[in-house]
């Protein structure tokens, strides 16, 4: 809602036609306050030095100061309007010692919005992405095969669990060192139960020693249903998914130790690593372990790279379990997400042309094409 005053001229002629309205787009708080400045706001005057607000919750209330502006300024946005409460407003010119108010304008309050409709692009961006995700499963549900690019490091881990399952030495799966909240820690599990499917096949030992209680449940669960589906489940033991340390030092002097008594053929690390990768991977390393990791932990990548015979850099990982299942759900959403990122370059190089044309070409049409474009991908969130 909104209310309308005008005052007459004094000595200092206070600002003319308030206006107090509910700030739309919000979840409720804020509410606009615009007015046109007082006459005596001008170069040739240039009497009023800004403007103060001042709020009450009743009509007839003492009014307080929910702020001050410049001179020149004609709106201000009062974020501290608790919702749903009734206020008037006055907005008061000052110069110097000297002030003047406009009438109380009001009652008007803050609601709270359902939609916001200034992220309109960002609803179109998800349904287009979305829509090309659930596009692409259906289509490798129905029998398409789709391909995908060939990983060095995922084809050195079949070869590793042929080697293991040749000469009896066990497998060690690492799946980092954070929680299960951890999107990385998710992908790690994924790519778990591909491996441990193999395992189970092959006959192999695979061991997966913990950091945290919650990864330790969901790597026991994924490795039973991977011996089952591959109908093994006499062969799956539950003390090959154990608790070590919560610690990080703590935890790689226990798996290393492990290791080097152990001696795995191969040791996998999927996950979120700190310096406790490079130290496993260091020892997997010393006893001549081959050794694959993934992570998207940029800091980390160097020193795996350093140490690890193949290393599956950031998205590669999150590829990893569907290249392993070749199921037609995965490897879709998996496409789905490509078509995201092809969407994304072609949106650039089209942006760029259009950006570069709008400024050697007088027309305003490419200027109208290249900030349409902009407004589709820009991720400005206003309040």
């Amino acid at each position: 809602m909104a209310a309308v005053a005008e005052s007459g001229a004094s000595s200092l002629a206070p600002p003319q036609e308030v206006r107090v309205y509910d700030h739309p787009n919000d979840n409720g708080g804020a509410i606009i306050v615009t007015w046109q400045k007082s006459p005596d706001d001008t170069a040739e005057h240039g009497l009023v030095t800004g403007y103060t607000i001042l709020r009450t919750s009743r009509s007839g209330g003492q009014f307080e100061v929910v702020g001050r502006v410049g001179a020149g300024t004609i709106q201000f946005v009062d974020t501290t309007a608790e919702a749903g409460i009734f206020f008037y407003y006055k907005v008061e010119a000052e110069a110097g010692e000297q002030t003047r108010a406009s009438p109380p304008v009001g009652p008007v309050s803050s609601t709270f919005q359902w939609i916001n409709w200034n992220r309109w692009n960002r609803l179109l961006l998800g349904l287009l992405l979305g829509g090309a995700v659930v596009a692409f499963i259906h289509i490798g549900q129905r029998g398409y095969k789709f391909r995908i690019r060939k990983l060095p490091g995922i084809e050195a881990m079949e070869k590793a669990i042929d080697q293991a399952a040749e000469s009896g030495q066990p497998i060690f799966f690492i799946p980092g060192s954070e929680d299960l909240s951890d999107l990385q820690t998710i992908a790690g599990l994924s790519v778990l139960e591909q491996v441990s499917r193999r395992t189970a096949r092959r006959e192999v030992d695979l061991r997966a020693p913990q950091f945290h209680s919650l990864v330790m449940a969901a790597s026991d669960d994924t490795l039973y249903h991977a011996y089952h589906e591959a109908g093994r489940s006499s062969a799956y033991n539950r003390d090959d998914v154990f608790y070590v340390s919560d610690e990080q030092f703590g935890y790689v002097a226990g798996v290393g130790g492990l290791m080097c008594r152990e001696q795995p053929a191969a040791c996998f690390y999927f996950g979120s690593f700190r310096a406790e990768g490079l130290a496993l991977a260091e020892v997997g390393q010393t006893i001549g372990a081959l050794q694959v990791a993934g992570t998207a932990e940029r800091a980390q990548i160097p020193f795996l790279v350093t140490a690890c015979d193949h290393v599956l850099i950031g998205e590669e990982m999150y590829a990893a379990a569907a290249y392993l299942s070749d199921d037609p759900a995965e490897v879709g959403a998996l496409k789905g997400q490509d078509f995201g990122k092809l969407l994304a370059v072609g949106a650039i190089g089209v942006g760029c042309l259009l950006a570069t044309l709008a400024h050697l070409v007088d027309s305003e049409v490419f200027v109208m094409l290249r900030d349409g474009l902009l407004s589709i991908f820009e991720t400005g969130t206003g309040r």
